[in-house]
C-alpha cells in the first residue's frame, strides 16, 4: 500500500472519530436534560399531592355541604309554619273585630238607626299578615280572607317569576280580589281547607281566573307587577273602589313589601311578604 493511501485512511480515521465522540458528548447532554426534567416533572407532581386534600376529607366537604343544605331547607320551612301561625293569630283578631262591629251595627238598627248613605264611613279596619313560601317560577302564594264588606274577604295573589332567563332579575305579579264568603270557602276547600296561606300552580290560577270572569260576585281591583333583583325588597300599593247597591264606594288600600330571592340553580324562588290591608266601615247615623 502506498504512503498516500494510508495517509487518507489516517485522516479519515480522525475525522470518524471526532464525530463520534462529539455525537457521545452530545448524547451525554440531552441526557442530562432528560434527567433534570424528570427530576422537576416529579417535584411538580409532588407539590400537586400536597395541595389536593385527601380523600377522606373531601368526602368530609361533601357531607358538610349536604348537612348545611339540609338544615337550610328546614330553616326555611320552620319559618314558612310560623309566619302561618302569626297569621292565623292575627286573623283571627280581625275576624273577631269585625264580628264585635257587626253586633254594634246590629244593635244599632234595633235602637231604630239607619245605615249612613253612600260615602259616610267609621273606623276603618286594618289587618297584616306575613307569609314565606318557596315557589317554583310561576307558582303563586295566595294571602289574605280578610274581612271587606258585607259577606265579603279579601285575598292577595303573589306570582314571582324570572324576568329574563340567566339573570338575577324577579317580577312579581300580584292581584287582589275580594269576593263572597261563599266563593271563598269553596276555594280554600279546593285546596284541601288550609289556612290562611297558600299557593297555587299556573294551570290553577289561570282557571280559576277564567272561572272568575263568569262568577258574579267577584272583584279584581288592582293587578300591580313590580321588577326587582333577587335578595332586594320591593313595595307595591294598592286601591281600589267596589260597586254596591248605593253606588261606588272605596274597596281598602293594601300595601305589600316583598323580597323574593332566586335559588342557586334557578328553580326555586323564595318569596317572603308582609302585606297590610285598610278597609273603610260603613258609618251609622241616628
Amino acid at each position: 500500500m502506498s504512503k498516500v493511501a494510508i495517509g487518507v485512511a489516517v485522516i479519515a480515521v480522525g475525522i470518524l472519530g471526532m464525530l463520534y465522540f462529539g455525537e457521545r458528548q452530545h448524547a451525554s447532554s440531552l441526557l442530562a436534560e432528560l434527567e433534570t426534567a424528570r427530576a422537576s416533572t416529579n417535584e411538580l407532581a409532588a407539590r400537586v399531592a400536597e395541595l389536593q386534600p385527601p380523600e377522606a376529607e373531601r368526602e368530609v366537604s361533601a357531607q358538610e355541604v349536604e348537612r348545611l343544605r339540609t338544615e337550610q331547607r328546614e330553616a326555611i320551612r320552620l319559618r314558612g309554619e310560623v309566619t302561618s301561625l302569626k297569621q292565623q293569630v292575627a286573623t283571627a283578631a280581625a275576624t273577631a273585630k269585625a264580628a264585635q262591629m257587626a253586633a254594634n251595627s246590629a244593635q244599632a238598627r234595633a235602637r231604630g238607626q239607619q245605615p249612613g248613605a253612600p260615602g259616610q264611613f267609621g273606623e276603618p279596619q286594618h289587618f297584616s299578615a306575613q307569609a314565606a313560601a318557596a315557589l317554583p317560577p310561576g307558582d303563586s302564594l295566595v294571602v289574605g280572607g280578610w274581612p271587606s264588606g258585607s259577606n265579603t274577604v279579601t285575598y292577595t295573589f303573589l306570582t314571582p317569576t324570572i324576568t329574563e332567563q340567566g339573570t338575577n332579575s324577579l317580577t312579581v305579579a300580584a292581584k287582589m280580589v275580594e269576593m263572597s264568603e261563599e266563593l271563598a270557602n269553596k276555594l280554600k276547600e279546593a285546596q284541601g281547607n288550609p289556612g290562611e296561606q297558600f299557593t297555587l300552580t299556573p294551570e290553577q290560577m289561570n282557571a280559576m281566573m277564567a272561572a272568575w270572569e263568569k262568577t258574579p260576585g267577584v272583584n279584581i281591583i288592582s293587578t300591580p307587577r313590580l321588577t326587582i333583583l333577587s335578595g332586594s325588597k320591593g313595595n307595591m300599593s294598592i286601591a281600589g273602589t267596589r260597586q254596591s247597591a248605593n253606588g261606588t264606594s272605596p274597596s281598602g288600600s293594601q300595601q305589600i313589601q316583598v323580597a323574593p330571592v332566586l335559588s342557586a340553580d334557578g328553580t326555586q324562588i323564595q318569596l317572603d311578604v308582609d302585606a297590610k290591608l285598610t278597609t273603610p266601615s260603613e258609618q251609622a247615623q241616628p
